[in-house]
């Protein structure tokens, strides 16, 4: 049994994680209006029975994805896939159970059983606008192919959606987006995505225009996997996101302040709200 996750995390990048309850949120998808459409994660679950996706996520962290698709509009999915063995063929089998979270509890609305991938793909169409319209590196490419969702979309000239790769919540609710960036070649102190703007702009412009639909703020977390830069993390949050680049919050960009425990991370979060 295995959560998608395209996130290639470092072994501090995942402690600042755990210890600061950091939720992320592997899929969210738009319609062709441009209207946010469902939230989505996908677990391959491999031998064990499709039940046992309950195991996967800890209540807490279902109810808050699940908190996140309310705010915006829409439900959160959970795609299952399962290779059942029909005497010498293996047959692909989906899954999809429709979750919300309705005051402080947390519902399973619906679920669809043993979908062909025919079906699966005319669904997901259905919900998400566009191709993806990226290259992808190596790494990316690796973990793609690995996940089995990913493929059949790929594979039907379709693609997963955008993710979250971070956000906190505060008595209930998303208190703040967070963006999480890495370097393999550079330290901490001399990495600033705001040089590659002009890259990540669509990016960019999505995450801040769904952090001011939420009213929350948007923070960016920096991580090199240099040796020398493993235990830090540098930490800013985004004022604005115009036409030109990112607009950090007192000019301070993310190598000029650069945190190396979670007690501090929590602190400056407590103290930049």
């Amino acid at each position: 049994m295995r959560k998608r996750d395209m996130e290639v995390q470092t072994q501090f990048s995942t402690r600042i994680k755990e210890d600061c309850h950091i939720y992320d949120l592997q899929g969210l998808c738009k319609d062709k209006n441009g209207n946010y459409s469902m939230a989505v994660e996908a677990i391959d679950m491999g031998n064990d029975p499709v039940e046992a996706f309950i195991e996967v996520f800890s209540d807490e962290e279902l109810y808050a994805k699940a908190k996140l698709a309310e705010r915006i509009g829409t439900v959160l999915f959970l795609l299952l896939h399962k290779r059942e063995k029909m005497g010498q063929e293996k047959k692909d089998e989906i899954y999809i159970e429709k979750v919300q979270a309705e005051g402080a509890e947390l519902v399973n609305l619906s679920r669809e059983n043993k979908l062909s991938e025919e079906y699966f793909v005319n669904w997901w169409r259905a919900r998400k606008f566009g191709a993806q319209k990226k290259e992808y590196g190596d790494e990316m490419s690796d973990l793609i192919s690995s996940s089995y969702f990913d493929s059949l979309l790929e594979r039907n000239n379709s693609s997963w959606s955008g993710n979250i790769d971070g956000f906190l919540m505060k008595d209930g609710n998303v208190s703040a987006l967070i963006e999480c960036r890495f370097s393999s070649e550079k330290e901490i102190e001399n990495y600033d995505p705001g040089k590659f703007f002009e890259k990540d702009k669509v990016v960019w412009n999505e995450l801040y225009s769904l952090s001011t639909r939420l009213g929350v703020p948007l923070y960016l977390f920096t991580y090199s996997r240099l040796l020398a830069s493993r235990q830090k993390v540098g930490i800013t949050k985004i004022e604005e996101v115009t036409a030109e680049g990112l607009k950090y919050y007192k000019d301070t960009k993310p190598c000029n302040n650069i945190l190396e425990s979670s007690e501090q991370v929590l602190d400056w979060i407590e103290n930049n709200p």
